[in-house]
């Protein structure tokens, strides 16, 4: 059984604000990781590199860069590759990801504000968690984006790989 329309309209929408968080948190994440800024080849704003949008206006998830759009998967596509398992899996993982988001986008100024070294590094080690436990999180959704269709390219392979390291 086909789920309706708005349902699938509500995936996509969890699906393109996911990769939209990531294309907002990217470079910080990358940062944290690695010690150091992402190339500037796997930066969502590069020349060619590839993001994800829900476009309702198309009734499809998509795929663009600069050029333009890339590729596409409607909303039917999606009702027909998702089961109804997934996208409750896809929910499930929509408010534990806003949680860990809005936390992280609520301490994150603050940091900055820190004066005690002290506590600038409690409140480091706080933000990393949080940032771990959302990277995790979005990994997990980028992996559904895969399984509908859309190839996952630049900074959002980036982002899975080190979201899946460990430390």
């Amino acid at each position: 059984m086909i789920p309706p329309l708005a349902e699938i309209a509500a995936v996509a929408g969890i699906l393109g604000n996911a990769a939209n968080i990531i294309d907002k948190i990217y470079g910080r994440f990358f940062e944290r990781k690695k010690g150091e800024p992402p190339p500037a080849g796997l930066s969502p704003d590069a020349q060619y590199s590839t993001v994800i949008r829900d476009a309702p206006d198309q009734n499809a998830l998509v795929s663009k860069n600069k050029q333009g759009q890339v590729d596409k998967v409607t909303y039917e596509e999606l009702a027909q590759r998702l089961t109804p398992e997934d996208m409750r899996f896809i929910k499930t993982h929509e408010k534990t990801m806003t949680s860990y988001y809005e936390q992280w986008e609520a301490a994150y100024p603050t940091l900055a504000l820190e004066d005690n070294p002290i506590r600038k590094k409690q409140r480091e080690q706080q933000l990393d968690q949080v940032l771990d436990a959302l990277a995790r999180e979005l990994a997990a959704i980028l992996g559904f984006i895969e399984k509908v269709g859309l190839q996952l390219d630049d900074h959002y392979w980036a982002f899975r790989s080190l979201a899946q390291q460990k430390g």
